[in-house]
């Protein structure tokens, strides 16, 4: 992938979905999807959209512990292979 862009081929997201979804319980946050691409969360949130218009991606609640230490729901997000 070209840096500075989204785009990103099917052969390439199949080898990512793979690489994260080994245990990805009830989903990721999009902070916890850049960590493990190595990407900011802004061409995360790129992927997410380009998953979702590709029929790649579904949307659930996950708790997350806050810096606080309260536990709070956020969006979390779960991968798969198109259909």
């Amino acid at each position: 992938m070209k840096k500075g862009t989204t785009d990103i081929t099917i052969n390439e997201w199949l080898q990512e979905l793979e690489a994260i979804n080994a245990d990805p319980g009830e989903g990721y946050t999009t902070g916890e999807l850049s960590e493990l691409w190595g990407i900011s969360e802004q061409r995360t949130r790129n992927r997410l959209k380009l998953a979702k218009k590709e029929g790649c991606l579904k949307v659930t609640r996950i708790k997350r512990e806050t810096l606080s230490g309260i536990m709070q729901t956020f969006p979390g997000y779960l991968l798969s292979r198109p259909e």
